[in-house]
């Protein structure tokens, strides 16, 4: 055993033995989580998911959200250390404003740098450099898409958004056409259906944008060449349901229920190296959450995946319309939402409006 103190330690610390039964537990944990405190408790909380305790088996090492923990100790980190196995309960990564003051810190940099792109690509002769340049300029892009989904999730983590109106028929609109201008020519074309009656909810416009843009994201990755995606916007009663479907390639079964988990990704193929980074779908799920919403998901696997939230509906007088971006100025900013959250599938614009 090591002797260290960990009384001394402002958090929850636990020392477990190789088979996870439970040691000591410091001064904190047993006055904070007496819960936890118990032999087996820790051990069935990595077990509760078979592929996370999988993962633990191969590492040593997992990273737990308990979401019916406080704030300040909602991670639940265990590690190896010397012979033994200890745990930590930490703060939600986003239960402080660490990543909105990461995100704006690491925007000046990237647009810096985008900026230079612009005026060498603009003096650039060769043909090897330019391709260089556009490599360059994507990988700006996603760094901002990860910045900017990290920012919105601390935000509506926090509830630091102001709920106004939201014209979400029109919104959806201008975020679906400009898209489709924009699409690299492998990817399929988006299907929007609604009805002629505009929807309208209280929300963020930047949240609600954001959270369309990674559910099109998400069935781009997994949709077949040659097929849509379609897009349904629809009000019942006093609520708004989206739905995106695709004709991909579906989600397995025993990873459906974890779709929504912060960090989680998964490929359609047990063998294959996960996609993406698990913050769009966390993401979706926690702002429609903060919008008296939920999210859902159904799919087959080798036939499709429907992705989708509802939202309240409210009704708007005239005095109260709110005004939306309309296409051309999704298209024209290359720093609005659709060219960061969808730079995967998008020519990118790289000088003034040239797109590649």
């Amino acid at each position: 055993m090591q002797n260290y103190n960990t009384d001394n330690f402002s958090y929850p610390h636990f020392t477990l033995d190789i088979n996870l039964s439970l040691v000591k537990a410091n001064s904190y944990a047993l006055e904070n989580t007496p819960e936890f405190c118990t032999q087996s408790y820790i051990k069935e909380k990595i077990y509760a998911d078979k592929l996370a305790a999988k993962e633990f088996e191969k590492t040593r090492l997992i990273t737990i959200i308990c979401y019916d923990m406080p704030a300040n100790m909602r991670t639940l980190v265990v590690y190896p250390f010397g012979e033994e196995i200890c745990a930590i309960l930490t703060p939600s990564a986003f239960s402080a404003d660490y990543p909105t003051n990461f995100s704006e810190k690491l925007r000046t940099p990237i647009t810096n740098i985008m900026s230079s792109i612009g005026v060498l690509s603009t003096s650039c002769d060769s043909p090897e450099v330019y391709e260089n340049l556009k490599l360059i300029n994507k990988s700006c892009y996603e760094m901002l898409r990860s910045a900017s989904i990290l920012e919105l999730l601390s935000k509506v983590s926090q509830s630091t958004f102001k709920r106004k109106p939201v014209n979400i028929t029109s919104l959806f609109h201008s975020i679906i056409n400009a898209t489709n201008s924009v699409l690299l020519p492998n990817y399929p074309k988006i299907i929007f259906k609604t009805s002629d009656t505009p929807l309208f909810t209280m929300g963020d416009e930047e949240i609600i944008s954001a959270m369309l843009e990674s559910l099109i994201s998400n069935s781009m990755k997994f949709t077949r060449d040659g097929s849509v995606i379609t897009i349904l916007l629809k009000g019942i009663g006093d609520r708004i349901i989206v739905t995106v479907t695709d004709k991909g390639m579906g989600i397995r079964p025993e990873v459906l229920p974890y779709v929504f988990d912060i960090y989680f990704s998964a490929s359609p193929y047990p063998d294959e190296k996960p996609y993406g980074q698990g913050l769009g779908l966390s993401f979706v799920k926690a702002a429609a959450s903060s919008l008296n919403g939920i999210a859902s998901v159904n799919s087959v696997l080798h036939e499709g995946t429907s992705v989708g939230f509802s939202l309240d509906r409210i009704e708007v007088t005239e005095e109260n319309m709110p005004l939306c971006s309309e296409p051309s100025d999704y298209i024209a900013n290359k720093f609005s939402s659709v060219y960061i959250q969808l730079n995967e599938f998008c020519k990118l614009p790289i000088y003034k409006s040239t797109l590649l």
